[in-house]
């Protein structure tokens, strides 16, 4: 799904999904073994804010939409699809993103939505250079 990048996820959600397929394997007996599909995610509470990132930042371009700060959205992009996001107090957003994500969802449309979730319209879109 990234492009043959290697993936390192320390968070215990992987532990969890990675524990769920090992023990799957264990009792299935002959024949392939399930592999890890899943697309990297984690969370974390940081002085009163809610960060929630999916996918990878191994990207060629970054966009944030958002004031910067609370309700705030990263967006990664590799060529014309959306790879990887980062939101900040916006945790409506984040598995709408991860839909994207795995759908292989192109980068315009994932701008477009992100910029239309940022509620107050003071938000502002820079794109940043890997």
């Amino acid at each position: 799904m990234f492009g043959g990048d290697l993936l390192r996820v320390e968070h215990w959600t992987n532990a969890a999904e990675q524990g769920a397929i090992a023990g799957r394997n264990a009792i299935r007996g002959e024949g392939d073994p399930e592999k890890i599909s899943g697309i990297p995610y984690f969370w974390s509470n940081w002085y009163g804010h809610r960060l929630q990132f999916v996918g990878t930042s191994l990207r060629t371009e970054e966009v944030v939409i958002g004031p910067g700060g609370p309700g705030s959205v990263v967006l990664y992009r590799r060529g014309d699809r959306i790879v990887g996001a980062l939101t900040i107090d916006r945790g409506g957003d984040i598995m709408k993103l991860r839909r994207r994500i795995v759908a292989r969802g192109s980068w315009d449309e994932a701008v477009e939505f992100a910029t239309a979730r940022v509620e107050d319209g003071s938000g502002t879109k820079q794109t940043l250079p890997a």
